[in-house]
């Protein structure tokens, strides 16, 4: 056994935690940012709050927070093994913060940042994918699809079991976080225009499906 994973399961879970959109946000506006858009607390729903400029500054540290554990493992040598681990628990890390109370984001940023280390191909595998789904105003099911797909990709190209199992585990966390969003938060409906400003609207059905393929609970906001 590589008892190297004992020590690296919780740093890097401890790294992934570090809830960069919400401290961004709180600084700059004073806003909980599981209060506003889809309750994410990642680059994406910055836009709500501060714009595009925002989530680029966001997304770009989240990166870096994913790859950073990752490429520690490989530059001490502790192995395959704990570089896999490393990966998986920086992802949980930003999806179950715990400095919010096991509330976070949704991983796609850190996620990516692992892939810089354990898979580059798949790195621009999903970029790929997000060029796309930006340009046709479908990030979130392409998303979806290209995380999806990206363990087959591998195993076609030869890849080693520990990295299939790890993009696969990589894939079920963004399902998983999406189904379940930030449920202890519940923004109320606009009262004047009956516009849902919030979560939870529709009926349950409708809200995880659009949580699964748009990654909010309703259909009118796009999810760019």
């Amino acid at each position: 056994m590589n008892w190297a994973v004992l020590w690296v399961a919780p740093v890097a879970y401890l790294v992934g935690s570090f809830p960069t959109a919400y401290v961004v946000a709180r600084q700059r506006t004073g806003v909980d940012i599981r209060t506003v858009g889809s309750g994410n607390v990642g680059g994406s729903n910055m836009r709500a709050l501060q714009g595009t400029w925002a989530t680029v500054f966001v997304g770009v540290i989240d990166i870096f927070k994913g790859l950073l554990p990752v490429w520690l493992t490989v530059r001490l040598g502790l192995g395959a093994h704990a570089m896999y681990v490393a990966a998986v628990a920086v992802v949980v890390g930003h999806d179950w913060s715990v400095w919010l109370g096991l509330q976070g984001g949704r991983g796609g940023a850190s996620s990516l940042g692992t892939l810089l280390v354990l898979y580059p191909y798949g790195f621009l595998w999903i970029v790929g994918f997000l060029t796309i789904g930006k340009i046709t105003q479908t990030v979130a099911i392409l998303h979806l699809c290209g995380a999806a797909a990206l363990p087959l990709v591998a195993w076609l190209l030869g890849q080693s079991g520990g990295l299939l199992a790890t993009l696969i585990v990589l894939a079920l966390l963004m399902v998983v976080k999406r189904l379940e969003a930030n449920q202890c938060f519940r923004v109320p409906a606009d009262r004047e225009g009956g516009a849902p400003h919030g979560l939870h609207v529709g009926t349950t059905k409708k809200v995880y499906l659009n949580r699964l393929f748009l990654d909010r609970d309703y259909r009118e906001i796009s999810n760019s």
